[in-house]
């Protein structure tokens, strides 16, 4: 059974079309997939994360409440007219289910400007690479100063963190993020211009091995900004509202800094407000921020650039943690690098908006090489970076603070017995006291951010955790080898081909695995149990209480420790004087290499093809605000989430207040009813979706018109 409930957007060329409804099979819900076309021929994305109640409850089959699909299809390059929107559903079993065809008219109005999408990808790539860079510059005297390893790739995550600390301190002083970095940036900067540190740091070039990390981050940056820029100018994808939030907070600091006047009764003044009653976690927001500053843009005109850079960061620590781990693999340091970025599942991080996660992988994969050289390093300068890490991790992503404890934990149990054991845990304690000292603000922060997290209702039990995360599907742990594509709702399709390779690949990858294992020293094992451990017992602990989207923010984390393990195995393997074992390995990751390709592919035309919640013509309401003046109430009728955030945030001057008109896809009209009695305003009306103009209005743009409304009615 399927159906049809509504049928809403922007129908006009250049616009969009959205279907939303339900569909079920004997067995229950979610199915396999839903596929909509436009006039037969051209595909939509959709989604099955949809929590329907309503149909649970009129079926009385607890097993259809993940019944709920909705999906888009990107009127782009459509000809004005009549055209036909067909929504079909698909069994586990392969079986079509047929939920209808709607006729829609599409107008034709012309789009926002736009520069050409190569432009847009160039100007993306630039300033991504160029973030790292200046992480660099930033954790470039720490790097130098402790040592244990490259400093190009140490440098970048020192650099974040120290960021993140800054930006703590700075709010306490009055200064925003970017000004706040500029401070310890220029404190490095001189210091390695005094000559007796320039005698004792000598920077070197970096290693064949560093140089093809790099390579791999510059690739995966290089595939990011192809499939997000095609979206257009400032994109951000994804359908929750983490990114409106984040950015919301970020032009808030650099508009009306650290205080927010009484008159900012706006959507972006307010949602700041509300983030320090909820305690969210400002990490994202300093980093959006400081880059919004830096490029002179609002924030989200750069969350891409923060998304993709974070995940640039996150191959690279892969590279770094392979510099520990594969002393007697010099050569190879690059493979997990390479096995990140051809991995599915950091790439649709980047269309989901989880900065967050992404933030926090970074940050905690650097964690893990300096723990390794805290435990065997004779320098005590190693306790240093460790303390600037855990510090910053407060700030950046508190709810994940357990999985450093289980970390450090572990890391005793690699230090072994007297004497290096001892050393390990009063380094430990010295760590744990300097990331107090270093960000006091930050624990505070966090810690008002996990009291506040633990006392919601929204995490007291299963059920609520899955309204909360809105998500149902835990996905299979081939995502995180690469060998399946990774989404969030359902299980990606794989094709015949693949789906009779996908188990051989599995098997291949355990054997490898276990002759890797065997083949393996005691410490080395300890360092595997090290890496492995804290990432699966969060993933396990998610799966216990059953809350599926804390397992899918963990994801981007056992990425690229798994690609480090499992390199690491493969190659142990490999070293075995049977010929067989060695042909075995060379297949193996050969075979993952190959599966990972079509996987990413799969996830950047899913990128490609999704239609954002952000829309271009957004940008221009800021201007046509601004004629009625920041004291003037406006009102919107936007039946879609996502998409009435967004215009929220670029009305973020004005308050906003939302009610719903006619559903589209109904035919009688109906007037325009008008706020509640006595309360004057401007209703928004979107001219790309009304025929014949718009009467009244007192002010207008290509795009939007402001009609005032008051007591009674009024029909645009």
């Amino acid at each position: 059974m399927c159906a049809v409930n509504r049928v809403d957007g922007v129908l006009a060329v250049g616009g969009f079309v959205e279907v939303t409804g339900f569909a079920v099979e004997p067995n229950g819900a979610p199915v396999a997939k839903v596929q909509l076309t436009l006039d037969g021929s051209q595909p939509g994305e959709a989604s099955l994360s949809g929590l329907r109640p309503d149909v649970l409850a009129h079926f009385n089959r607890p097993d259809y409440l993940w019944s709920g699909w909705s999906g888009r299809i990107s009127l782009e390059r459509v000809r004005p007219g009549r055209h036909t929107v067909e929504m079909t559903a698909y069994t586990h079993s392969g079986e079509p289910i047929p939920c209808g065809v709607r006729e829609i008219q599409v107008l034709a109005v012309q789009g926002p400007p736009e520069r050409p999408v190569a432009k847009i990808a160039v100007e993306m790539l630039w300033r991504v690479l160029l973030f790292p860079g200046c992480l660099t510059l930033l954790g470039l005297l720490p790097a130098l100063a402790t040592g244990g390893g490259p400093v190009s790739l140490r440098a970048p995550f020192l650099g974040l963190a120290l960021f993140g600390i800054a930006a703590e301190v700075g709010s306490r002083l009055g200064l925003r993020p970017l000004s706040s970095a500029i401070v310890p940036a220029a404190l490095s900067l001189l210091l390695l211009g005094l000559p007796r540190v320039r005698r004792r740091l000598r920077l070197r070039p970096p290693a064949p091995g560093t140089l093809a990390t790099l390579a791999c981050a510059a690739v995966f940056a290089a595939v990011g900004a192809t499939a997000l820029s095609s979206h257009g100018e400032g994109v951000v994808l994804g359908d929750i509202d983490d990114a409106i939030r984040e950015c919301a907070v970020a032009d808030s600091i650099n508009i009306y800094g650290w205080t927010i006047p009484p008159d900012a009764i706006g959507y972006v003044g307010g949602m700041t407000r509300e983030a320090r009653r909820a305690g969210l976690r400002p990490g994202g927001s300093y980093l959006l921020s400081g880059l919004a500053q830096a490029f002179h843009v609002r924030a989200y005109a750069i969350h891409s650039v923060a998304m993709l850079g974070a995940g640039v960061l996150v191959v690279c620590g892969a590279g770094l943690l392979a510099h520990r781990v594969f002393r007697r693999y010099p050569r190879l340091r690059w493979v997990p690098a390479a096995l990140a970025a051809v991995n599915s599942t950091l790439y649709a991080t980047l269309a989901n908006q989880h900065l967050g996660s992404l933030l926090f992988a970074a940050l905690f994969l650097g964690f893990l090489f300096h723990l390794l050289v805290l435990v065997r390093s004779p320098s005590a300068l190693a306790v240093v970076p460790v303390a600037i890490l855990v510090a910053a991790a407060w700030t950046y992503y508190p709810e994940g603070i357990a999985t450093w404890g289980v970390a450090g934990v572990l890391s005793l149990f690699l230090a072994g017995t007297r004497p290096r054991g001892q050393r390990t845990w009063w380094r430990l304690l010295g760590a744990a006291i300097l990331s107090v000292v270093l960000n006091p603000i930050g624990l505070i922060h966090g810690v008002q951010s996990l009291s506040k997290i633990s006392g919601q209702a929204a995490i007291s039990t299963p059920y609520a955790r899955e309204i909360a995360g809105d998500t149902h599907y835990f996905p299979s742990l081939n995502v995180v080898t690469g060998v399946i594509a990774y989404r969030e709702d359902a299980p990606a399709p794989t094709g015949h081909l693949r789906s009779l390779l996908i188990p051989v690949v599995s098997l291949l990858i355990l054997a490898t695995c276990w002759l890797g294992w065997r083949r393996l020293s005691r410490a080395d094992r300890s360092v595997v149990a090290m890496l492995i451990l804290p990432v699966a017992l969060a993933l396990a602990v998610n799966l216990r209480l059953n809350f599926p989207y804390g397992f899918a923010k963990y994801l981007p984390l056992a990425v690229p420790i798994w690609s480090v393990v499992f390199s690491l195995l493969a190659f142990r393997a490999a070293e075995s004087s049977r010929i067989g074992t060695g042909v075995l390995v060379v297949v193996c990751l050969l075979l993952v290499g190959t599966l990972s390709l079509p996987a990413v592919r799969h996830v950047v035309n899913r990128i490609v093809r999704t239609v954002p919640a952000y829309d271009p013509a957004y940008r221009g309401l800021p201007a046509l605000a601004a004629t009625v003046g920041r004291t003037a109430v406006l009102f919107v009728d936007e039946p879609i989430r996502a998409r009435l955030e967004w215009m929220k945030y670029f009305l973020g001057e004005n308050r906003v207040e939302s009610y719903s008109l006619q559903p589209l896809n109904q035919k009688k009209p109906s007037p325009v009813i008008a706020p509640a009695e006595g309360q004057g305003g401007f209703l928004l009306v979107d001219r790309r979706t009304v025929t014949g103009g718009v009467s009244g209005s007192v002010a207008a743009s290509r795009d939007f018109a402001l009609v005032p409304v008051g007591k009674g009615s009024a029909e645009p």
